[in-house]
């Protein structure tokens, strides 16, 4: 019956706007419409949003590839009724996006690239650009597990392409007897089936691989059961005993593989057991009894039988036709079918690669190939700028390169070793800490601990979808449990350490630490399970976590925490950034309320708040630990390697940021954040340092400040650690201000960092615009004047705004010829950079007047994720509704215009003239800033690398102390530690000697053969190079 002819597409008045070709483009969308069996309305709607857009900007490319992008928005903004009063509508129309791109002739590629511009042009609403997100991680998923799903099936089963070519059949010809080639489709499609009906393992990548690894295991089990030889390996080391055998018989039991492919293809052994039990079996039993799967269902085998087969053939592929109608999602069968490099959008010189049809081989391999050129940005986030010199090197999976997956398995697998032994509960040493303080905290922890999880399991609910997310949520907690208490072990022995008459219940009481330290501890296991609905900041925001508070803690857990992977480092490092940059500026944050009871004008600059060099040097011997954000050395040509045999030396004296104890960050002023503030009243500011910014203080800001503990600097700062009263100093206008010390309060350590990251992203943009070192100079000292004396303009902002800002500003003042667009196309190179940040600034509030005071206050309410994505560019400035407060956001243009240039116009024009010019701050450089002592290099072996010293002798006077310096010392000493590192049957102190000899040219009377030296020296070579690394 052909299917009836769906309503014309009417035009509106918006064809006006379009320009000649309209006609022409009108009729393709038309054509287009009609294929699809598109209903009119949402024809007409997809129609005029893309008139609308096509007036504000210029859309490059096939105008029709824009309009499918229309019609997919359209699509999953729509909704179908329902029969039954008791049903919700559907949403979406029932369109399958596979066939919308086919029809377009729009590769997923593209498409994933052009629906983000086009949610970015039409304003979409931020819930609806998480799903295009989710939509192109589950893309990246699928496209990396297909492409370890090949490799293993090949190793189990026959290769699909020495399958005979089949014969031409009709319509009413049954399929015949499942072949390779059948099985390949048949167990994807299956995988495929199971994953999409289960939204809480397929968001998490490591389940979904297990998954992967569960189907396989169940489909070799079927096949063994049916006794189909012919489609196994019969090479494979998983088949059955006497299996090519002649008197050999089917097993009993259903033989399993899981052990075998874990250990093949990078699997975790107890987490595939546990979802082939919990996820896997459950779901291949309700598909039995709803008669999607025909075959025996008391042994859930019987499948692959030849009538059994093709009715399994036709349910799960209609099945899974039916959730794609559903859902809007892609078809992931698309990568088993001919044209998959094509659809997909593979580049063209593999397009144009010759492959005949029933050359399945050839085409899985193109295909294997080019699938891996995706983006891994999706999954593997590029390193930030800051904390490089941090990462440890950890060795990379054997013949092949880090994928996704590989990355997520050895996550999880270190995290797993890291916990082994542990429970959610004090271990006996733990227990003994909280025994010796009066009260004992235990009880009260583990009730904090249970509310968490319930708050947790309650935020999961509507985040997490599927039946199975209960129990999920329950493993992935239990775990964090795990870590959180032995984490907090770590950090009581390290304050124990420092100081031995500690009382532990100053920072025991505390719940905000608990609170955060919970956090950290499962935003540790979320990231390494790569669960994507439940990434970063989704966790601060569920649980209402600060921020500031949060941020604390992460330098302390890479400190205390050394068995940390070196993804998982790289992840807390890129959160750190992000608060620092904009979430702890926020509106609402309790940063502010920090400022304001610390003194609000005292704003520090970055000197005083990073120590010197000489003032480091002095103060390493008495700091343990590293630093997250703390400058790393810009590679030294020169550097001192150190091997020593003493273990208790491996962590002794490195550098780490001031207020490195727990207990001292977390005992700066605690102010409650439902105070109201009132920011920065002043007089005139001049300068960025010396004259210090007039303050009007509240009397009632005033008495509200002297209730909490204030850690200031003096000339002998100890921590205070119970409250005592104090009072805010305001500095009058004019009057000579003693320079500043180093703060040592969590707010000068949050200045600290903060400045620190400005400076390397100033410093990285300078270099990528070959901008001079006296215009980066004056672009850092514009930057610093407006975070001193106008910190305000960060309030609801980003720090890249400001950085932009500046070097445009100073760029324009010197005369040099560098536009927003050169500024904003070299900060898109930066791993951080995100378009909305340019594309939506706040550029000012509606605010409410307070009936009490008669003045205007910013009110402390919630905020949003990210900001909004705009509609509009230069020029177009559009206002969005937030809850109780209305937002002005436009671009940064305008924001540079409206606010910025505001702030620093009378200060950067001093810079023209001849004489008065302000003193330029220098640019702070990681060479400058401490350094640690030494860092280890190898988790196995006592190696320590750290800088070349003015006194190279120190380490060497010792005895069991080898010391190497790069392009100094001669190589038989690197030898020597490079036998130290493999021990032999030779002496090691006689182990130099002993090498030289071996790598000299061989006499004619040598006994030692010629492929033994060869092999000698490629080893030493090679272990050189490594160190050279």
């Amino acid at each position: 019956m052909p299917l009836p002819m769906p309503h014309p597409v009417l035009k509106t008045e918006n064809m006006n706007a379009v320009d000649e070709k309209s006609d022409q483009i009108y009729e393709d969308f038309q054509e287009m419409c009609f294929d699809l069996n598109m209903d009119k309305f949402t024809a007409r709607d997809a129609w005029n949003s893309y008139c609308q857009v096509k007036q504000n900007y210029s859309l490059e490319g096939k105008k029709l590839h824009w309009l499918a992008c229309a019609l997919y928005v359209s699509c999953r903004r729509g909704s179908v009724p329902t029969v039954g009063h008791h049903l919700a509508p559907m949403q979406g129309n029932f369109i399958s996006l596979t066939r919308l791109l086919r029809f377009a002739q729009f590769s997923l590629l593209e498409f994933f690239d052009k629906s983000k511009k086009w949610a970015e042009m039409s304003n979409l609403p931020h819930p609806f650009q998480r799903n295009l997100d989710a939509l192109e991680r589950n893309f990246a998923v699928t496209t990396f597990l297909f492409n370890y799903y090949e490799p293993m099936f090949k190793k189990i089963y026959t290769d699909p392409a020495d399958d005979p070519p089949r014969p031409p059949k009709s319509r009413k010809q049954r399929r015949g007897a499942c072949t390779a080639s059948d099985a390949f489709e048949f167990t994807w499609t299956l995988f495929v089936l199971v994953k999409s009906t289960i939204p809480s393992v397929s968001s998490d990548l490591v389940s979904t691989y297990h998954l992967l690894l569960a189907c396989v295991d169940y489909m070799f089990g079927v096949t063994v059961a049916a006794d189909r030889r012919d489609l196994l390996n019969r090479s494979s080391p998983a088949l059955p005993e006497n299996f090519n055998s002649r008197d050999y018989e089917p097993p009993a039991d259903v033989p399993c593989i899981l052990e075998y492919l874990c250990s093949q293809f990078n699997g975790l052994i107890i987490e595939a057991k546990s979802i082939r039990r919990h996820v896997w079996k459950e779901k291949i039993v309700q598909m039995f009894a709803s008669k999607t799967l025909h075959g025996d269902p008391a042994s859930l085998t019987g499948i692959l039988d030849l009538e059994p087969f093709e009715l399994n053939w036709k349910s799960v592929n209609k099945r899974y036709e039916e959730y794609l109608l559903t859902c809007g999602n892609f078809d992931e069968r698309t990568f088993l079918g001919e044209r998959a490099g094509q659809e997909i959008g593979t580049p063209s010189k593999a397009n144009n690669y010759s492959v005949t049809a029933g050359d399945l081989a050839e085409r899985i391999h193109v295909r294997r190939n080019l699938m891996l050129t995706q983006n891994k940005n999706v999954l593997m986030p590029s390193t930030p700028l800051t904390g490089r010199g941090y990462l440890r090197a950890e060795p990379a999976p054997a013949n092949s390169s880090p994928t996704p997956i590989t990355a997520s398995m050895y996550s999880v697998s270190r995290l797993q070793a890291l916990l082994d032994g542990r429970r959610p509960a004090p271990s006996p040493q733990l227990a003994a800490l909280f025994s010796s303080c009066s009260p004992d905290p235990t009880e009260t922890i583990a009730t904090l601990v249970a509310e968490f999880k319930a708050e947790f399991s309650a935020a999961c609910a509507g985040a997490v979808d599927g039946a199975d997310a209960p129990d999920l949520v329950d493993r992935r907690f239990h775990m964090a449990a795990c870590f959180f208490y032995k984490t907090l072990e770590s950090v009581l022995l390290s304050e124990r350490r420092r100081k031995p008459d500690i009382n532990l219940l100053v920072l025991l009481d505390q719940s905000v630490f608990h609170r955060c330290l919970l956090a950290c501890s499962l935003e540790i296991v979320l990231f390494s399970y790569n669960t994507a609905p439940l990434e970063f900041p989704w966790l601060l925001e569920a649980l209402n976590i600060e921020p500031y508070d949060f941020y604390k803690l992460l330098e302390i857990i890479i400190r205390e925490e050394q068995g940390l992977c070196r993804d998982v480092i790289k992840h807390l490092n890129k959160v750190e950034e992000h608060i620092l940059d904009s979430m702890a500026w926020r509106r609402c944050s309790r940063l502010w309320t920090v400022i304001e009871a610390a003194g609000t004008g005292n704003i520090p600059t970055s000197e005083t708040v990073t120590p010197h060099l000489q003032e480091a040097a002095g103060a390493a011997a008495s700091s343990a630990g590293t630093t997250l954000l703390s400058p790393a050395p810009h590679n030294p040509t020169v550097r001192r390697l150190f091997v020593t045999y003493s273990s208790r030396s491996a962590a002794k004296n490195p550098q780490q940021s001031p207020l490195s104890s727990a207990t001292e960050r977390f005992m700066s002023p605690v102010v409650p954040s439902s105070a109201r503030r009132r920011l920065f009243v002043a007089g005139p500011r001049q300068g960025v340092r010396g004259e210090q910014p007039a303050v009007t203080v509240s009397p009632a800001l005033e008495r509200r400040v002297r209730t909490y503990s204030l850690i200031t600097p003096t000339p002998t700062p100890a921590p205070t650690l119970m409250p005592t009263p104090t009072s805010v100093q305001t500095p009058t206008p004019g009057a000579d201000t003693p320079p500043m010390r180093p703060k040592q309060n969590s707010l000068g350590l949050f200045f600290r960092k903060f400045y620190y990251l400005a400076s390397v992203r100033i410093r990285d943009l300078c270099e990528r615009l070959k901008l001079m070192e006296d215009v980066r100079e004056t672009i850092w000292t514009v930057f610093e004047f407006v975070i001193v004396h106008h910190v305000t303009v960060m309030q609801g902002r980003h720090l890249d705004q400001l950085i932009m800002s500046a070097i445009f500003v100073v760029c324009k003042a010197f005369g040099m010829n560098k536009k927003f667009t050169d500024i904003m196309g070299m900060y898109r190179c930066q791993p951080q950079a995100k378009s909305h940040v340019y594309r939506s600034v706040l550029l000012g509030v509606n605010q409410k007047t307070d009936g009490a005071g008669g003045e205007e206050r910013l009110r402390p309410v919630p905020a949003p994720l990210c900001p909004p994505t705009p509609s509009r560019m230069a020029g177009t400035a559009t206002s969005y509704e937030f809850e109780d407060r209305n937002e002005e956001r436009g671009d940064i243009i305008q924001f540079y215009n409206q606010v910025f240039v505001v702030k620093v116009k009378a200060f950067v024009s001093k810079f023209s003239k001849s004489d008065g010019k302000p003193p330029l701050s220098p640019l702070p450089s990681p060479r400058l800033s401490p350094l640690p002592l030494s860092r280890k290099v190898s988790a196995k072996h006592s190696i320590y690398i750290s800088p070349l010293k003015q006194s190279p002798g120190r380490f060497g006077e010792r005895g069991n102390v080898r010391s190497y310096s790069f392009n100094r010392s001669p190589a038989h000493e690197l030898r020597s530690i490079n036998a130290m590192v493999k021990p032999s049957p030779l002496p090691a102190v006689e182990a130099g000697k002993r090498l030289r000899p071996l790598l000299e040219p061989a006499g004619a009377d040598e006994s030692e053969p010629k492929r033994y030296k060869a092999r000698l020296r490629d080893v030493l070579d090679q272990r050189q190079a490594n160190v050279g690394e």
